[in-house]
């Protein structure tokens, strides 16, 4: 009874002409509209995540390059992470690491905590952290993103993302962090995720199922962690204009 079904990819309209004998000639292949608002939420938050850049720079302690977000994270993500930390060797560049749980527990929270400075690392909680306020002398190794409604505006502050969920069950928002053009890894359990088997087919994302794994992946961050970010980034916009294509294809049809 639809005069055109606007699908995601060429395996939807295999889908809905084998399945529910949708005529072909009203299926039109025109991508994800996902992908361009997630990009225009990026574009319009530049200033919002200016201002938490600032925030965490200042918190940054010296010798500190670059920034890893541990987004929509489990135990299971933190436990990986401090697993490799512990492997790598003292001349190894620092890196700030952002916690960002899936669900702000408070009992979670205070996991990471406890468990992050039983190994010697200084942690703060977001709602902490003050730009008035200037830090101790050792920064904060680790931030507990503790606010809700930030996590995409954390993404645009760092250079990679491991991303939670697929250790366990299944993977989180990968085009969030894809869209910002962070390097991207996460676990095994990411079929859920379309742009997640599309990253992965593209050598833009690591799957890791292991601590040697992320360590591997992780130490070759430090040197190429900015043009890694730059294809992913690439690869995200190239899939935009689905909105533009859906629009263009009805007004044909309207015209017709």
């Amino acid at each position: 009874m639809f005069h055109a079904v606007y699908t995601v990819s060429s395996d939807d309209i295999a889908f809905f002409h084998g399945t529910y004998g949708v005529a072909a000639e009203r299926l039109i292949c025109t991508g994800d509209t996902k992908y361009d608002r997630v990009l225009e939420r990026a574009g319009e938050r530049v200033a919002q995540v200016e201002q938490l850049r600032d925030l965490f720079d200042r918190w940054t302690p010296s010798r500190t390059s670059n920034r890893m977000i541990l987004g929509s994270a489990y135990r299971e993500e933190v436990s990986l992470w401090l697993a490799a930390l512990a492997s790598r060797s003292a001349t190894q560049p620092h890196w700030q690491v952002l916690i960002a749980p899936h669900h702000l527990d408070p009992e979670f929270l205070d996991w990471c905590q406890q468990t992050c400075e039983s190994r010697g690392l200084t942690v703060m909680r977001k709602s902490q952290l003050s730009l008035e306020q200037g830090p101790n002398q050792d920064g904060a190794a680790v931030v507990l993103i503790d606010s809700l409604g930030i996590l995409s505006e954390a993404y645009g502050t760092a250079t990679a993302a491991l991303v939670g969920g697929a250790l366990h069950h299944q993977v989180h928002n990968v085009l969030e962090p894809a869209c910002h053009g962070l390097a991207l890894a996460f676990g095994p359990a990411y079929k859920n995720s379309h742009e997640a088997v599309h990253l992965v087919e593209l050598g833009l994302a690591k799957v890791v199922a292991s601590t040697v794994d992320f360590a591997a992946w992780w130490c070759r961050l430090d040197d190429h962690s900015e043009a890694m970010a730059g294809e992913v980034k690439t690869a995200v916009t190239n899939l935009a204009g689905a909105s533009d294509r859906i629009m263009t294809a009805w007004q044909t049809h309207l015209g017709s």
